[in-house]
């Protein structure tokens, strides 16, 4: 067992296992050192990304079922989000009005190709509900908190402070500040957020800027820096200002994950193959 097919996201959970999502729909499961384990049956049928929390739970996107589901270390279905009765704005099947004064719009829970997941340190979830052009924030149980995007998350393109353009990747770093990254051909930049307590939302700026490639995957060190994918490996982007100040030139990486002994070890995907690298800084967990 553990012979990888399709590799395209990858996690490492707070005892060093090692976890590859396969475009099968299944997960692999190795050990920090890199022996095989088990294979996790997730049941999706169109796989995207990945995540895992502090407790072995994982998160996986499924794309064109438009679901997020939450599962056990073993596989069972703890509960879903989302579902294929996505909201079809020129049709307006499946759209709601929140105030009965237009325009139409997705509702709280309802994605369209979702991609990009995360876990903060507190559970809570996000994801990058990418045709929609909004990241999705929900308790650690799927319960819809609040949303980020253009008019408060209506599901309409912005190229604006706090507005999106197709997110596909979302982070947490350890203070709290969300970071999105956005797949338009003629941004893909990097935005980053403020959430307070009452989760009152600020910030929405431009962050950083990928000029190689889609930033799909993006993760933060122990020291705030963001790490992203490229057209031509990773980007490395100073945690104070955004600047570009280092690349690891590998082909074309999608995602990637810190993990190993001091979350030392950078993993890529992208390739047919799971690729591990040492770093010197530390990851956040």
């Amino acid at each position: 067992g553990g012979r990888l097919e399709g590799v395209l996201d990858v996690a490492v959970d707070a005892d060093g296992k090692i976890y590859v999502f396969e475009s099968t729909g299944r997960i692999q499961a190795y050990s920090s050192s890199g022996a095989w384990i088990r294979t996790v049956e997730t049941h999706t049928t169109s796989p995207s990304s990945l995540a895992v929390d502090s407790g072995g739970r994982f998160l996986v996107t499924d794309l064109f079922e438009n679901r997020v589901r939450a599962l056990s270390p073993t596989g069972q279905l703890l509960f879903s989000i989302g579902g294929e009765a996505h909201c079809e704005l020129r049709t307006g099947q499946n759209c709601v009005d929140p105030d009965g004064s237009g325009p139409l719009q997705p509702g709280d829970g309802q994605f369209a190709n979702p991609d990009g997941v995360a876990f903060d340190s507190d559970g809570r979830i996000y994801v990058a509900d990418t045709m929609n052009s909004r990241v999705q924030v929900f308790d650690p149980a799927g319960r819809f908190l609040f949303k980020l995007g253009r008019n408060g998350g209506d599901g309409s393109v912005g190229y604006d402070d706090g507005e999106f353009f197709y997110p596909t990747a979302v982070t947490v770093d350890t203070g709290g500040r969300i970071y999105v990254a956005d797949s338009d051909n003629a941004r893909r930049h990097i935005r980053v957020y403020t959430v307070s307590s009452s989760n009152t939302l600020s910030g929405g700026s431009i962050f950083a800027t990928v000029t190689n490639g889609v930033p799909d995957g993006i993760r933060c060190d122990v020291d705030g820096r963001i790490w992203s994918s490229s057209g031509e490996g990773v980007y490395i982007f100073a945690a104070t200002d955004g600047h570009l100040i280092g690349k690891i030139r590998f082909l074309r990486t999608a995602n990637l994950c810190f993990g190993g002994p001091q979350y030392k070890t950078l993993y890529m995907t992208g390739q047919p193959v799971l690729t591990c690298i040492p770093v010197r800084v530390a990851g956040a967990p």
